[in-house]
C-alpha cells in the first residue's frame, strides 16, 4: 500500500508533483447516458425467478445513480475542450471629435473632423495558463472516473446485498412455514394424547398459543419477503418488484483468502486512487496558480481614418499588467496547502481502508466458522434430537415441555445457521467493495454456476 501512497508533505509546499493514476479502463463502455424522456419511462419488469447476474445487469444498465455519473463524466467531457480554447479577440471601434466646429488655432487649417479609429486586440498568456487549465480539467476527468467506477461497486454490492438479504428472507419464510406446520403437528399429537387423556387439557391451549405464533411469525416472514423484494428492484429504478423470487444458493461457501493476501491488494483499491487523482489535480492548481504570477500582455493593432487629411494610418501597441502589488502569493500558497491535504486525506483513507479490511475479513472468518459448525454439528444434531423427542412424546416418554424446548433449540440452530451464511456472503461483498475486485472467483450465489 505504501508504494501508491505519496506521502504528506508537512510543509506549506509539496516537494514533488503528485503522479495520477489512470483511470479504470472499464470506465468509458460502463453506462451511456440515454435521452430525457428516460425519467418518465416505464418501470423495469423482469418476470419469473431472478438470478444475481440478473439481478446486476439490470442496476448496472438501469441505476439512476450511475446514469448522473454518465451524465456527470460528459460535462468533464466538455470542460476538458472548452479548457484548451484560446482567448478570443477583440475588436473596437473609437471615433474622435464628433461634432467639433470650432477653428484650429494654426491657420493652415480648418475645422477639425472626426477621426476614426478600428482596433484588434489579442489576449496573450505568457505563463502557460492554458496548459495549466488544460491539466486541470484532465485530472478533474479522472477523479470524475473514479467516481464513476466507485459508484458502479456501490450499485453492485448493494445489489448483491439487497439480493442476499432477499435470499435470505425468503429462506426464513420456508423456515417459518416448516415451524408453523411442526407446531400444527404437535398440536394434533396434543388433542390426540388428550382424547387418550394421557395428559391435561391445558396442554391444548399450549398448543393453541404455539400454533397461532408460529402461523403469525409465518405471516410476518412473508411481509419480509415483498419489502425485500421491492427493496432490490429499486438498484435498477423500478418502484415496486415484478420478478417471482430471487433464485440463488445461499450454502456455497468456500474458505475466506489468507488476510494477508488481502493486504497486498488493497494497493489497487479505488478508494485510494481517487485519493491519489484528486491529489495530482491538486498540484496541477499549483501549477496554475504559478503561471497566473507572469503576466499577460494584450497586442494591439488597427487602423485610424483622418477625415479632414482624407487618409489613414496604422496604428500598434501593448499592454502589461505590472506585478507591483498583486503576486498571486496567496492563490499559490492555498493551492499548496490543498496538496498537502488531499496527501493526508489519503492517508486516513488507507488507514479506513486497512481497519475495513481487517475487520471484514475477521466477520468473514467468524461467519465461516459458524456455518461449518451449524451445518456439521449444531443443526443435524437438534433435527436428531426433536424427531427422537417427538416420538418419544407420543409414547408418552417426555412431556410438552420438553418438546417445545426441543423445538426452539432446533429453530434457534437453523436461524443462526441462516444468519451466518448472510453475513457470510455480506462479508464478502463488503470486502470486494474495498478491493475493487472480486474477492475469488467461486462460490457464487448464481445456481447455475455454484458448486455442490
Amino acid at each position: 500500500m505504501s508504494g501508491l501512497l505519496v506521502g504528506a508533505c508537512a510543509t506549506a509546499r509539496p516537494p514533488v508533483a503528485v503522479q495520477p493514476v489512470p483511470p479504470p479502463s472499464g470506465v468509458d463502455i460502463a453506462v451511456l447516458p440515454v435521452g430525457r424522456d428516460s425519467v418518465l419511462s416505464p418501470s423495469i419488469a423482469h418476470t419469473g425467478p431472478i438470478s444475481l447476474g440478473d439481478a446486476i445487469a439490470l442496476a448496472m444498465e438501469h441505476n439512476p445513480e450511475l446514469q448522473a455519473n454518465a451524465w456527470a463524466r460528459r460535462a468533464q467531457d466538455g470542460r476538458l475542450r472548452q479548457a484548451g480554447a484560446w482567448p478570443n479577440p477583440t475588436i473596437g471601434l473609437e471615433v474622435e471629435d464628433v461634432g467639433a466646429t470650432g477653428a484650429l488655432d494654426r491657420d493652415d487649417l480648418g475645422i477639425v473632423q472626426p477621426q476614426r479609429t478600428v482596433q484588434l486586440s489579442q489576449l496573450i498568456e505568457l505563463g502557460g495558463e492554458r496548459a495549466a487549465r488544460r491539466g486541470i480539467a484532465r485530472m478533474d476527468r479522472d477523479v470524475a472516473a473514479w467516481d464513476e467506477e466507485l459508484a458502479r461497486i456501490d450499485v453492485l454490492v448493494g445489489t448483491t446485498r439487497a439480493f442476499v438479504e432477499l435470499l435470505t428472507a425468503q429462506e426464513e419464510a420456508r423456515l417459518a412455514a416448516e415451524i408453523a406446520a411442526m407446531a400444527a403437528t404437535l398440536a394434533e399429537k396434543v388433542d390426540a394424547r388428550i382424547e387418550a387423556g394421557d395428559v391435561s387439557p391445558i396442554e391444548r391451549t399450549r398448543a393453541t398459543l404455539a400454533r397461532t405464533s408460529a402461523e403469525n411469525a409465518h405471516r410476518i416472514a412473508l411481509q419480509q419477503v415483498a419489502a425485500r423484494r421491492d427493496r432490490l428492484s429499486g438498484f435498477w429504478g423500478s418502484g415496486e418488484a415484478t420478478f417471482e423470487r430471487a433464485d440463488g444458493d445461499l450454502l456455497s461457501v468456500s474458505p475466506p483468502p489468507p488476510l494477508d493476501s488481502l493486504t497486498a491488494r488493497l494497493a489497487a483499491s479505488p478508494a485510494l486512487a481517487r485519493w491519489t487523482a484528486i491529489a495530482a489535480q491538486r498540484w496541477q492548481a499549483v501549477r496554475l496558480e504559478q503561471a497566473r504570477r507572469i503576466p499577460d500582455v494584450t497586442l494591439m493593432g488597427g487602423i485610424r481614418r483622418f477625415s479632414d487629411l482624407d487618409g489613414n494610418t496604422f496604428i500598434f501597441g501593448a499592454s502589461l499588467a505590472l506585478p507591483l502589488f498583486d503576486r498571486n502569493g496567496g492563490a499559490i500558497e492555498e493551492a499548496e496547502a490543498r496538496v498537502a491535504e488531499s496527501l493526508e486525506r489519503q492517508r486516513a483513507a488507507a488507514t479506513a481502508v486497512t481497519r475495513g479490511l481487517r475487520e471484514g475479513h475477521r466477520t468473514l472468518d467468524n461467519a465461516y466458522r459458524v456455518i461449518l459448525m451449524s451445518r456439521d454439528t449444531l443443526v443435524p444434531g437438534a433435527e436428531e434430537a426433536l424427531e427422537a423427542v417427538g416420538e418419544g412424546y407420543r409414547l408418552g416418554k417426555f412431556s410438552y415441555l420438553d418438546v417445545l424446548d426441543v423445538q426452539r433449540t432446533l429453530n434457534e440452530a437453523r436461524a443462526g445457521y441462516l444468519r451466518a451464511l448472510a453475513d457470510y456472503h455480506i462479508s464478502v461483498a463488503e470486502l470486494e467493495r474495498l478491493l475493487g475486485a472480486p474477492l475469488h472467483q467461486s462460490p457464487t450465489l448464481d445456481p447455475s454456476t455454484s458448486q455442490e
